[in-house]
């Protein structure tokens, strides 16, 4: 309350809600307007819903300790439950009961995973495009195809994941991607590899934070656009040396919404209950030894990067920030 009013937001507190409900409690029953509107019965049980992404930790079936949520697309994602709360740097969270009763929320994230992938295509993969069109294929089958004839390491090319900053554990937004240990006999699909390892080596150094906090799961539950790609999820079993696990829907946070929506009808007794029976595993990537102990030389540069180029990321964004806001100043001017 002092924050607000210390910011002059003290207005909003009046817009706070009275009650705070947990998932999957009913509220109401639908309006008559509503029903007519979605095609449904007037009184049809509604439930509490929440933010999209804890929706979607239902729909992996990631109700009790042990198991991450890994949802991925233009960034990526990880959500877990504990039973204790705790806090860390580096770490979002705990947050008590956002979820499941009794247990305790932890986050991580990444704001660029996926959409490197889309910038990557979009600038870079024009022969591929080609080659798709040529073949009547997607251009991501062709990517992958070329950068799975890759080895682990994408021979000395490291990605730094940083095209919008840092979210966890960093929490710097003045870092920015990078490509190194570049060499003429690197190609695209080397590039695109290293994309998708520089991701995977930024989700376990995510995984290594939770660790040291005292959080370690032992089964990742995946969904999103990356699980398109069996080659990235591969890459990322092989350097977080964890199991994946792939669900037949891959909608998590729809599937979520429908499990939150049988708990409010009474069909199952709990939000726990109800994901047990309603998600169901499709397959389950290992991880590979070998190739978890050659990405261990890749994970230290990545994580030693940061120490390394981070004054100098930093005197770059400021010195942009500097520029585009003299720009602006000009044109306010003229």
């Amino acid at each position: 309350v002092s924050f607000y009013k210390k910011i002059g937001l003290e207005d909003v507190l009046e817009k706070f809600p009275k009650d705070i409900l947990p998932l999957g409690e009913k509220v109401e029953g639908l309006s008559s307007q509503a029903a007519e509107e979605l095609g449904l019965l007037p009184g049809t049980p509604v439930g509490e819903g929440g933010a999209d992404a804890f929706i979607a930790m239902l729909g992996l079936n990631v109700v009790k300790p042990g198991r991450l949520a890994f949802i991925t697309g233009s960034s990526h994602l990880h959500l877990g439950l504990s039973d204790k709360e705790f806090h860390a740097p580096g770490i979002f969270g705990t947050y008590p009961d956002s979820v499941i009763p009794g247990y305790h929320t932890v986050e991580g994230g990444q704001i660029s995973t996926g959409s490197i992938v889309r910038w990557f295509k979009n600038n870079l993969a024009g022969k591929q495009e080609q080659i798709a069109k040529e073949r009547g294929v997607d251009v991501y089958d062709i990517l992958n195809e070329g950068a799975g004839k890759i080895p682990p390491g994408s021979e000395g090319l490291i990605l730094m994941d940083y095209f919008q900053g840092n979210r966890t554990p960093l929490v710097d937004p003045e870092v920015r991607g990078m490509f190194w240990g570049l060499s003429l006999s690197h190609t695209n699909y080397h590039l695109f590899r290293a994309i998708m390892e520089g991701v995977a080596y930024g989700t376990e150094q995510i995984f290594r934070t939770f660790k040291v906090a005292g959080y370690e799961p032992k089964e990742v539950f995946a969904c999103g656009g990356a699980t398109k790609s069996k080659l990235w999820m591969q890459i990322h079993a092989d350097v977080s040396n964890i199991p994946i696990y792939l669900t037949e829907e891959p909608e998590a946070a729809s599937l979520g919404s429908a499990i939150i929506g049988a708990v409010a009808s009474g069909y199952f007794k709990s939000l726990e209950e109800a994901s047990e029976n309603m998600v169901h595993v499709k397959s389950i990537i290992e991880p590979n030894k070998e190739r978890n102990e050659k990405y261990q030389f890749y994970i230290d540069k990545y994580i030693r990067t940061y120490q390394q180029m981070k004054d100098l990321m930093h005197e770059m964004v400021r010195h942009l920030n500097k520029e585009a806001k003299n720009g602006r100043n000009k044109q306010g001017n003229s």
